[in-house]
């Protein structure tokens, strides 16, 4: 598996469309120039790793994700905590209480 700006570009792509976001919005977000985003998006050129990475946390994906579509979203991964410990509703909503607790320091760090 390699960095294929393409399949790249067009993961970026959907994930904007997804979001209902514009080229100049996401740009101005992570404090790029729109046509960055616009070649980064249609693989006429490449980002660097930092705006990678910064796309990658706008959107709340993984690197890995973003950069060879190997999905690993959070989510997924807690899903497959909670089935493995077989657990559901108040003990579910203690533990995800406890999960935002975590990410909300480790944010303000």
């Amino acid at each position: 598996m390699y960095y294929d700006i393409e399949k790249a570009g067009r993961r970026i792509h959907e994930l904007r469309t997804k979001m209902g976001i514009s080229q100049e919005r996401l740009a101005c977000e992570i404090h790029i120039h729109k046509k960055t985003i616009s070649k980064a998006e249609r693989g006429v050129s490449s980002l660097s790793i930092d705006h990678l990475v910064d796309i990658a946390d706008y959107f709340d994906v993984t690197l890995d994700y973003l950069v060879l579509g190997r999905k690993q979203e959070i989510g997924g991964e807690i899903n497959a905590i909670f089935e493995n410990l077989e657990c559901s509703g108040e003990k579910r909503d203690q533990i995800l209480q406890l999960i935002r607790g975590m990410v909300s320091l480790v944010e303000g760090a």
